[in-house]
Protein backbone atom coordinates (compact mmCIF):
# COMPACT_ATOMS: atom_id res chain seq x y z
CA UNK A 1 0.00 0.00 0.00
CA UNK A 2 1.58 3.28 -1.17
CA UNK A 3 -0.26 6.22 0.37
CA UNK A 4 0.10 9.59 -1.32
CA UNK A 5 -1.18 13.02 -0.40
CA UNK A 6 -4.52 13.59 -2.08
CA UNK A 7 -6.52 16.59 -3.17
CA UNK A 8 -8.99 17.83 -0.52
CA UNK A 9 -12.73 17.77 -1.26
CA UNK A 10 -14.60 20.87 -0.10
CA UNK A 11 -18.36 21.42 0.13
CA UNK A 12 -20.00 24.84 0.08
CA UNK A 13 -23.15 25.03 2.24
CA UNK A 14 -25.52 27.73 3.41
CA UNK A 15 -28.89 29.42 3.04
CA UNK A 16 -30.39 30.18 -0.36
CA UNK A 17 -29.01 33.37 -1.96
CA UNK A 18 -26.26 33.78 0.64
CA UNK A 19 -23.64 33.63 -2.11
CA UNK A 20 -22.44 30.03 -2.40
CA UNK A 21 -22.50 29.88 -6.21
CA UNK A 22 -21.19 33.45 -6.45
CA UNK A 23 -18.23 32.41 -4.31
CA UNK A 24 -17.37 29.45 -6.53
CA UNK A 25 -17.97 31.65 -9.54
CA UNK A 26 -15.37 34.12 -8.34
CA UNK A 27 -12.92 31.35 -7.46
CA UNK A 28 -13.25 29.62 -10.80
CA UNK A 29 -13.49 32.84 -12.87
CA UNK A 30 -16.49 31.53 -14.74
CA UNK A 31 -20.19 32.26 -14.96
CA UNK A 32 -22.11 29.25 -13.75
CA UNK A 33 -24.58 31.40 -11.81
CA UNK A 34 -26.13 32.81 -14.99
CA UNK A 35 -26.73 29.33 -16.34
CA UNK A 36 -28.76 28.08 -13.37
CA UNK A 37 -32.55 28.21 -13.25
CA UNK A 38 -33.70 31.15 -11.16
CA UNK A 39 -30.17 31.77 -9.93
CA UNK A 40 -30.49 28.78 -7.56
CA UNK A 41 -28.21 25.76 -7.96
CA UNK A 42 -30.36 22.86 -9.12
CA UNK A 43 -28.09 19.87 -8.54
CA UNK A 44 -24.62 18.94 -7.36
CA UNK A 45 -21.67 20.00 -9.52
CA UNK A 46 -18.04 19.21 -8.74
CA UNK A 47 -15.15 21.38 -9.90
CA UNK A 48 -11.41 21.44 -9.31
CA UNK A 49 -9.39 24.64 -9.07
CA UNK A 50 -5.71 25.31 -8.48
CA UNK A 51 -4.61 27.83 -5.85
CA UNK A 52 -0.89 28.45 -5.35
CA UNK A 53 -0.14 25.24 -7.26
CA UNK A 54 -2.45 23.27 -4.98
CA UNK A 55 -5.53 21.50 -6.42
CA UNK A 56 -8.78 21.83 -4.48
CA UNK A 57 -12.00 20.03 -5.40
CA UNK A 58 -15.25 21.84 -4.64
CA UNK A 59 -18.72 20.33 -4.45
CA UNK A 60 -21.40 22.95 -5.01
CA UNK A 61 -24.48 21.64 -3.17
CA UNK A 62 -27.93 23.16 -3.67
CA UNK A 63 -29.06 25.87 -1.27
CA UNK A 64 -32.79 25.56 -1.87
CA UNK A 65 -34.81 24.04 0.98
CA UNK A 66 -36.33 21.36 -1.27
CA UNK A 67 -32.89 19.85 -1.88
CA UNK A 68 -31.90 19.16 1.73
CA UNK A 69 -31.15 15.51 1.01
CA UNK A 70 -28.59 16.43 -1.65
CA UNK A 71 -26.88 18.85 0.67
CA UNK A 72 -26.63 16.07 3.24
CA UNK A 73 -24.98 13.83 0.66
CA UNK A 74 -22.49 16.59 -0.08
CA UNK A 75 -21.40 16.53 3.55
CA UNK A 76 -20.89 12.77 3.41
CA UNK A 77 -18.28 12.92 0.64
CA UNK A 78 -16.40 15.99 1.80
CA UNK A 79 -13.33 16.64 3.92
CA UNK A 80 -14.23 20.18 4.92
CA UNK A 81 -17.44 22.25 4.74
CA UNK A 82 -17.33 25.98 4.06
CA UNK A 83 -20.49 27.31 5.70
CA UNK A 84 -21.46 30.55 3.95
CA UNK A 85 -23.56 33.03 5.95
CA UNK A 86 -24.55 36.46 4.60
CA UNK A 87 -23.52 39.29 6.92
CA UNK A 88 -26.72 41.22 6.15
CA UNK A 89 -29.05 38.27 6.70
CA UNK A 90 -27.55 36.11 9.42
CA UNK A 91 -28.44 32.54 10.32
CA UNK A 92 -31.50 31.33 8.38
CA UNK A 93 -33.43 28.03 8.07
CA UNK A 94 -31.11 26.44 5.50
CA UNK A 95 -28.12 27.59 7.57
CA UNK A 96 -29.49 25.68 10.55
CA UNK A 97 -30.25 22.70 8.32
CA UNK A 98 -26.68 22.76 6.98
CA UNK A 99 -25.33 22.85 10.53
CA UNK A 100 -27.40 19.77 11.35
CA UNK A 101 -26.00 17.89 8.36
CA UNK A 102 -22.46 18.96 9.27
CA UNK A 103 -22.89 17.58 12.79
CA UNK A 104 -24.44 14.33 11.54
CA UNK A 105 -21.58 13.81 9.10
CA UNK A 106 -19.01 14.76 11.77
CA UNK A 107 -17.11 16.81 9.21
CA UNK A 108 -14.82 19.78 9.83
CA UNK A 109 -16.28 23.23 9.15
CA UNK A 110 -14.93 26.65 8.18
CA UNK A 111 -17.24 29.68 8.36
CA UNK A 112 -17.25 32.30 5.58
CA UNK A 113 -19.22 35.44 6.40
CA UNK A 114 -20.18 36.80 3.00
CA UNK A 115 -21.45 40.16 1.68
CA UNK A 116 -19.19 42.15 3.99
CA UNK A 117 -18.90 44.76 1.21
CA UNK A 118 -22.42 45.97 2.00
CA UNK A 119 -22.97 48.96 4.27
CA UNK A 120 -23.99 48.64 7.91
CA UNK A 121 -23.37 44.90 8.23
CA UNK A 122 -22.36 43.40 11.58
CA UNK A 123 -20.35 40.18 11.26
CA UNK A 124 -20.20 39.88 15.06
CA UNK A 125 -23.97 39.38 15.12
CA UNK A 126 -23.55 36.44 12.74
CA UNK A 127 -20.91 34.88 15.00
CA UNK A 128 -23.25 35.26 17.98
CA UNK A 129 -26.11 33.60 16.07
CA UNK A 130 -23.83 30.73 15.04
CA UNK A 131 -22.82 30.24 18.68
CA UNK A 132 -26.50 29.65 19.52
CA UNK A 133 -26.30 26.59 17.25
CA UNK A 134 -23.01 25.29 18.72
CA UNK A 135 -20.86 26.66 15.90
CA UNK A 136 -18.28 28.36 18.11
CA UNK A 137 -15.71 30.47 16.29
CA UNK A 138 -12.44 31.28 18.03
CA UNK A 139 -13.68 34.68 19.26
CA UNK A 140 -16.42 32.85 21.17
CA UNK A 141 -14.14 30.31 22.80
CA UNK A 142 -14.39 27.68 20.08
CA UNK A 143 -11.90 26.30 17.58
CA UNK A 144 -13.75 27.03 14.32
CA UNK A 145 -12.03 29.42 11.93
CA UNK A 146 -14.01 32.26 10.35
CA UNK A 147 -13.11 34.39 7.33
CA UNK A 148 -14.97 37.55 6.32
CA UNK A 149 -15.37 37.76 2.55
CA UNK A 150 -17.19 39.36 -0.34
CA UNK A 151 -17.85 36.83 -3.10
CA UNK A 152 -18.90 39.73 -5.32
CA UNK A 153 -15.71 41.80 -5.06
CA UNK A 154 -13.31 38.99 -4.11
CA UNK A 155 -12.43 40.54 -0.75
CA UNK A 156 -11.03 37.88 1.58
CA UNK A 157 -11.41 35.02 -0.92
CA UNK A 158 -7.66 34.38 -1.14
CA UNK A 159 -7.53 34.28 2.66
CA UNK A 160 -10.38 31.75 2.60
CA UNK A 161 -8.50 29.52 0.15
CA UNK A 162 -5.34 29.79 2.24
CA UNK A 163 -7.30 28.74 5.31
CA UNK A 164 -8.75 25.76 3.41
CA UNK A 165 -5.22 24.61 2.54
CA UNK A 166 -4.01 25.06 6.13
CA UNK A 167 -6.92 23.14 7.65
CA UNK A 168 -6.80 20.28 5.15
CA UNK A 169 -3.00 20.04 5.47
CA UNK A 170 -3.51 19.43 9.19
CA UNK A 171 -5.82 16.52 8.30
CA UNK A 172 -2.96 14.83 6.40
CA UNK A 173 -5.35 13.57 3.74
CA UNK A 174 -3.94 10.52 1.96
CA UNK A 175 -5.13 7.83 -0.41
CA UNK A 176 -3.73 4.77 -2.12
CA UNK A 177 -3.70 5.11 -5.92
CA UNK A 178 -2.83 1.41 -6.20
CA UNK A 179 -5.84 0.30 -4.14
CA UNK A 180 -9.00 -1.13 -5.75
CA UNK A 181 -10.98 1.70 -7.33
CA UNK A 182 -13.72 3.42 -5.32
CA UNK A 183 -15.42 6.50 -6.76
CA UNK A 184 -18.58 8.11 -5.36
CA UNK A 185 -21.36 9.08 -7.79
CA UNK A 186 -22.40 12.66 -7.01
CA UNK A 187 -24.54 13.20 -10.10
CA UNK A 188 -25.85 11.08 -12.97
CA UNK A 189 -27.99 11.54 -16.04
CA UNK A 190 -28.62 10.20 -19.54
CA UNK A 191 -27.25 12.47 -22.26
CA UNK A 192 -28.69 12.24 -25.77
CA UNK A 193 -25.17 12.32 -27.25
CA UNK A 194 -23.06 10.60 -24.59
CA UNK A 195 -25.57 8.10 -23.24
CA UNK A 196 -25.37 7.24 -19.53
CA UNK A 197 -23.19 9.75 -17.68
CA UNK A 198 -21.93 9.54 -14.09
CA UNK A 199 -20.07 12.40 -12.43
CA UNK A 200 -17.92 11.03 -9.63
CA UNK A 201 -15.21 11.87 -7.15
CA UNK A 202 -12.45 9.26 -6.85
CA UNK A 203 -11.96 8.16 -3.24
CA UNK A 204 -9.38 5.38 -3.61
CA UNK A 205 -7.42 3.82 -6.42
CA UNK A 206 -7.01 5.25 -9.92
CA UNK A 207 -9.76 5.58 -12.51
CA UNK A 208 -8.40 4.84 -15.99
CA UNK A 209 -9.59 4.96 -19.58
CA UNK A 210 -11.02 1.66 -20.86
CA UNK A 211 -11.23 0.35 -17.32
CA UNK A 212 -14.06 -2.16 -16.81
CA UNK A 213 -16.40 -0.80 -14.16
CA UNK A 214 -19.32 -1.93 -12.02
CA UNK A 215 -21.82 0.18 -10.07
CA UNK A 216 -24.07 -2.25 -8.25
CA UNK A 217 -25.56 -4.35 -11.04
CA UNK A 218 -24.65 -1.79 -13.73
CA UNK A 219 -21.50 -2.57 -15.68
CA UNK A 220 -19.58 -0.81 -18.41
CA UNK A 221 -16.23 0.46 -19.60
CA UNK A 222 -14.77 3.95 -19.17
CA UNK A 223 -14.93 5.05 -22.81
CA UNK A 224 -14.35 8.70 -21.91
CA UNK A 225 -13.14 10.50 -18.80
CA UNK A 226 -14.05 14.19 -19.07
CA UNK A 227 -13.17 16.91 -16.56
CA UNK A 228 -15.12 20.11 -15.90
CA UNK A 229 -13.15 21.89 -18.64
CA UNK A 230 -14.25 19.36 -21.26
CA UNK A 231 -10.78 17.82 -21.45
CA UNK A 232 -10.28 14.08 -21.97
CA UNK A 233 -8.10 12.48 -19.31
CA UNK A 234 -6.37 9.10 -19.35
CA UNK A 235 -6.46 8.59 -15.58
CA UNK A 236 -7.88 10.26 -12.46
CA UNK A 237 -6.30 10.17 -9.00
CA UNK A 238 -8.06 10.27 -5.60
CA UNK A 239 -9.78 13.52 -4.64
CA UNK A 240 -10.48 14.55 -8.24
CA UNK A 241 -13.89 14.89 -9.92
CA UNK A 242 -14.55 13.41 -13.34
CA UNK A 243 -17.37 12.53 -15.71
CA UNK A 244 -17.55 8.87 -16.79
CA UNK A 245 -19.06 7.95 -20.16
CA UNK A 246 -19.58 4.28 -20.96
CA UNK A 247 -21.79 2.74 -18.28
CA UNK A 248 -24.68 0.58 -19.49
CA UNK A 249 -27.22 2.52 -17.41
CA UNK A 250 -27.54 5.54 -15.15
CA UNK A 251 -26.39 4.77 -11.57
CA UNK A 252 -28.02 6.17 -8.48
CA UNK A 253 -26.44 9.16 -6.77
CA UNK A 254 -24.33 8.03 -3.82
CA UNK A 255 -23.43 4.63 -5.29
CA UNK A 256 -19.82 3.45 -5.50
CA UNK A 257 -18.07 2.84 -8.81
CA UNK A 258 -15.71 -0.14 -8.58
CA UNK A 259 -13.34 -1.94 -10.91
CA UNK A 260 -14.60 -5.26 -12.20
CA UNK A 261 -12.44 -8.15 -11.11
CA UNK A 262 -10.75 -6.25 -8.27
CA UNK A 263 -10.76 -7.69 -4.76
CA UNK A 264 -12.88 -5.83 -2.20
CA UNK A 265 -13.54 -6.66 1.42
CA UNK A 266 -16.90 -8.25 2.19
CA UNK A 267 -19.42 -5.56 3.04
CA UNK A 268 -22.92 -6.33 4.29
CA UNK A 269 -25.52 -4.88 2.00
CA UNK A 270 -28.64 -3.17 3.35
CA UNK A 271 -31.46 -5.70 3.38
CA UNK A 272 -34.09 -3.01 3.03
CA UNK A 273 -35.22 -1.29 -0.13
CA UNK A 274 -34.68 2.49 -0.41
CA UNK A 275 -38.39 3.00 0.15
CA UNK A 276 -38.73 0.38 2.88
CA UNK A 277 -39.54 2.57 5.90
CA UNK A 278 -42.80 0.68 6.50
CA UNK A 279 -40.88 -2.60 6.13
CA UNK A 280 -38.40 -1.47 8.76
CA UNK A 281 -41.22 -0.43 11.09
CA UNK A 282 -43.04 -3.75 10.78
CA UNK A 283 -39.92 -5.84 11.29
CA UNK A 284 -38.85 -3.81 14.31
CA UNK A 285 -42.28 -3.61 16.00
CA UNK A 286 -43.01 -5.17 19.35
CA UNK A 287 -45.51 -7.94 19.98
CA UNK A 288 -47.70 -5.71 22.16
CA UNK A 289 -49.33 -3.37 19.66
CA UNK A 290 -51.23 -0.30 20.82
CA UNK A 291 -54.31 -0.75 18.64
CA UNK A 292 -55.76 2.62 19.67
CA UNK A 293 -52.89 4.39 17.97
CA UNK A 294 -52.74 2.13 14.91
CA UNK A 295 -53.51 3.97 11.66
CA UNK A 296 -55.59 1.38 9.80
CA UNK A 297 -56.31 3.72 6.89
CA UNK A 298 -52.60 3.99 6.22
CA UNK A 299 -51.91 0.28 6.57
CA UNK A 300 -54.87 -0.82 4.46
CA UNK A 301 -54.27 1.82 1.83
CA UNK A 302 -57.82 3.17 2.00
CA UNK A 303 -56.73 6.79 2.12
CA UNK A 304 -57.21 8.43 -1.27
CA UNK A 305 -53.93 9.60 -2.79
CA UNK A 306 -52.95 11.96 -5.57
CA UNK A 307 -51.39 9.97 -8.41
CA UNK A 308 -48.25 11.49 -9.92
CA UNK A 309 -45.76 10.79 -12.68
CA UNK A 310 -42.47 12.53 -11.87
CA UNK A 311 -39.80 13.26 -14.48
CA UNK A 312 -36.57 15.14 -13.75
CA UNK A 313 -33.43 16.04 -15.69
CA UNK A 314 -30.97 14.23 -13.42
CA UNK A 315 -31.08 11.64 -10.65
CA UNK A 316 -30.17 14.11 -7.91
CA UNK A 317 -33.09 16.41 -8.70
CA UNK A 318 -35.46 13.45 -8.94
CA UNK A 319 -34.46 12.21 -5.50
CA UNK A 320 -34.88 15.71 -4.03
CA UNK A 321 -38.43 15.93 -5.42
CA UNK A 322 -39.37 12.46 -4.15
CA UNK A 323 -37.97 13.30 -0.70
CA UNK A 324 -40.21 16.38 -0.48
CA UNK A 325 -43.47 14.53 -1.32
CA UNK A 326 -45.92 13.53 1.41
CA UNK A 327 -46.03 9.74 1.14
CA UNK A 328 -49.41 9.61 2.91
CA UNK A 329 -51.17 11.69 0.30
CA UNK A 330 -49.20 11.07 -2.90
CA UNK A 331 -48.84 7.92 -4.97
CA UNK A 332 -45.93 8.08 -7.45
CA UNK A 333 -46.91 5.85 -10.35
CA UNK A 334 -43.69 6.27 -12.32
CA UNK A 335 -40.57 8.33 -11.98
CA UNK A 336 -37.42 8.85 -13.98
Amino acid sequence: MALIKRCPVITIMGHVDHGKTTLLDYIRKSRIQAGEIGGITQHIGAYQITFKDRPITFIDTPGHAAFNKMRQRGAEVTDLVVLVVAANDGVKPQTIESIRHIKEAKVAVLVAINKTDLADVRPDDVKSQLAEHDILVQEYGGDIEVVEISAKTGKGVDKLLEMIIVLTDLMELKADPQAPLEAVVIESTKDKNKGSVARVIVKQGTLKMRQELAVGEIIGKARCLINEKGELLKEVLPGSPIEIVGLADVPEVGEIVKEMGASYGDKKENDFSQTGELEKTLIGCEENVDWDKLDLDYILGEKEKIKLIVKADVKGTLEAILQSLDQDSVDVLRCG
